[in-house]
């Protein structure tokens, strides 16, 4: 294990340099609370705090992600990445002994001599597997990495106690001190990431599959029967959400252009994608993004939603019936199962992403690890054979895609072969072209090269639009770059009507906002040249559809400022924004902004005041403390 550590280390190195995306720039590289000097504690909590993401704005890793930044010195991409592959290689340490406690464990007695070998299996395949690449170089995945640290550290934790209690037994006191260790770290888990909360059922699943209600050297049944309720009771309950669900959980979905319906039914057949891109190692099908995959309308739509769903339904029948043979192939499905209920199950997140694969796969990894030494055993191999020849398969593979990983351009290019008829893949492959191209205007470039580029650009955000005809982005790039370099075909297309037609019923997705942010941008600094009337058009449909919508708000607030709104008008925006939402911090700064500007102590103090009313959490304490040391 130290040899491939220290091999994995090494290969992971190579992709230190590439860059932050997506979600790494407004979580990360934007986040100014996590560039500080280290030295005034309350710093660390503000940046510990400074993060929305989930319900409990995942504390733990933007800690880590604070102490990134003061050891480098500011958020470096190579200090982010160095950081996850020390806590993948971690993560793998822990898949090993766990692996090995419970096959140590194994209803079916198994050779001592082998449990060591099965257990490096495990490991080795889980730290080299290149499905888990884009978990480690997407810096901001260290929330499901810390999550699925502590979710395998609990197991462990969990496993070392009930195998005392299955030969000793335990008094209350025991008891009681394992649930409590359990307790604080599945709320280590979840303060990393929501799905920490699932490690009592993964708990549950264990003792269901290894120690089968043992208590003091006996099988105590009610036990066995109360964690076999549990697991019953939790299914159901999850199907019962599917078919009557909460007004939290429909609220996602007015901002999702599919249904819970349609969620659902498309992630049966998704979960048997991820297995396959496990176990074929088909690297060409993996990549960031995945909208290529079609959503199921219907259970006969497409007709492989129902073949998902009957396959799973018999590969549980499968696993149950042979459970007492084959044991560790229910445990794999189990554990693979509840690994993914949360965000393969009712929430209305995106459809598709792979680092939510980095917890649930544990289970195969087992399974699969167990398989290959016991078949060189059983057929009189070599049992180092089969570990040498997958760890040397994984490890060209993993490499592969992390060399892919290493550059952006590299990256995307990629992923735009492997993905051709993804939109957003074809956008963003685009974006970076067109990124690439602002960065030539800078230096001497050739003319003929410039304009080829930008055939390019504009090819690659229609071929979005084709395959998308509802992509607001690649709309609105599209006016963009006509606006700037092709003002007789935009004539001729007229995006903007096509972009009004568009917003009057298209439901607005989080980089939807970000679009309009863009064209704002564009007209404000005179690359787009729209008529202000068709402008205020604009955004007068988008307050009638989405009257209390902040980011429109904020859309608004920068045009009208580049057309030289009067601070009253930029005021009354403000205290509008205010009134749907007294703490939005955004335009409370712009308001502090005015009264700054304005001179008027009064009310700045008056700001002020509300300002920390609202910030409850104390998150914005040193940004108005500098405010008033300045």
């Amino acid at each position: 294990m130290v040899a491939l550590s220290v091999l994995t280390f090494g290969v992971y190195s190579l992709g230190f340099s590439g860059p932050l995306l997506f979600d790494d720039l407004p979580n990360l590289a934007s986040n100014s609370s996590l560039r500080f000097d280290g030295t005034v504690a309350d710093a660390w909590r503000v940046a510990a705090l400074s993060s929305n993401a989930g319900i409990t704005g995942r504390p733990l890793p933007m800690f880590s992600f604070a102490a990134n930044s003061f050891v480098s010195g500011d958020i470096s991409a190579y200090g982010l990445k160095l950081t996850n592959t020390v806590t993948h290689v971690s993560i793998a340490w822990l898949v090993f002994f766990l692996s090995r406690q419970l096959l140590r464990i194994h209803p079916r007695p198994l050779d001592d001599s082998r449990l060591g070998l099965m257990a490096l299996a495990s490991a080795t395949i889980w730290l080299l597997h290149p499905l888990h690449v884009s978990t480690v170089l997407y810096a901001v995945q260290r929330m499901a990495q810390l999550s699925t640290f502590f979710v395998l550290l609990g197991l462990l934790v969990f496993v070392r106690y009930r195998q005392q209690w299955a030969s000793q037994g335990a008094n209350l006191g025991e008891v009681l001190a394992a649930l409590l260790w359990l307790g604080i770290i599945t709320t280590l888990a979840v303060f990393s990431k929501e799905n920490g909360i699932l490690l009592p059922l993964l708990a549950l699943v264990i003792e269901l599959i290894f120690f089968k209600g043992r208590w003091a050297g006996k099988t105590f049944l009610p036990n066995k029967i109360v964690v076999n309720l549990i697991l019953v009771l939790a299914a159901i309950a999850f199907l019962g959400v599917c078919f009557y669900v909460s007004d939290f959980i429909l609220a996602g979905y007015t901002t999702r252009e599919f249904t819970l319906q349609e969620r659902v039914l498309t992630q049966l057949r998704v979960l048997w994608n991820y297995l396959g891109w496990f176990f074929l190692l088909d690297v060409s099908a993996m990549g960031f993004q995945h909208d290529d995959i079609p959503l199921s309308r219907g259970l006969l739509d497409p007709l492989t939603t129902a073949l998902s769903l009957a396959a799973w339904v018999m590969v549980l029948l499968a696993g149950c019936f042979y459970r007492r043979r084959f044991p560790l192939l229910i445990f794999a499905v189990l554990f693979y199962l509840v690994g993914h209920s949360m965000e393969s199950g009712v929430l209305a997140l995106e459809m598709v992403y792979e680092h939510r694969n980095y917890l649930p796969t544990v289970g195969f990894c087992i399974l699969a690890g167990a398989g290959i030494v016991g078949a060189a055993s059983r057929f009189n191999v070599n049992q180092w054979v089969p570990i040498v020849c997958v760890s040397a398969v994984l490890l060209a593979l993993m490499l592969v895609r992390v060399s892919t990983w290493s550059d952006n351009e590299r990256l995307s290019f990629v992923n735009l072969e492997n993905h051709p008829n993804s939109p957003r893949t074809n956008f963003l492959y685009a974006e970076n072209l067109w990124q690439k191209h602002h960065l030539a205007l800078t230096s001497s470039v050739d003319e003929e090269q410039a304009k080829e580029r930008l055939i390019i650009v504009r090819y690659y955000f229609q071929k979005t639009l084709e395959l998308d005809s509802r992509n607001l982005a690649a709309l609105i790039m599209l006016y963009h770059v006509d606006a700037q370099y092709f003002p007789k075909l935009g004539e001729k297309e007229d995006w903007l009507g096509k972009l009004e037609i568009l917003l009057s019923d298209r439901i607005l997705q989080s980089s939807d906002y970000n679009a309009i942010d863009a064209l704002v941008v564009c007209v404000a600094e005179g690359g787009c040249e729209v008529d202000h009337g068709r402008m205020m058009s604009i955004f007068e449909l988008l307050e009638k559809r989405y009257p209390t919508s902040l980011p429109l708000l904020s859309s608004y607030y920068i045009y009208v400022q580049s057309r030289g709104a009067s601070d009253e008008e930029l005021e009354e925006i403000c205290k509008k924004a205010l009134q749907i939402d007294p703490e939005s911090r955004g335009f409370l700064a712009k308001l502090l902004s005015l009264r700054i500007r304005q001179g008027d102590v009064g009310a700045m103090y008056e700001v002020v005041s509300h300002w920390m009313a609202a910030d409850t959490a104390r998150r914005d304490v040193l940004r108005l403390k500098a405010l008033f040391s300045t």
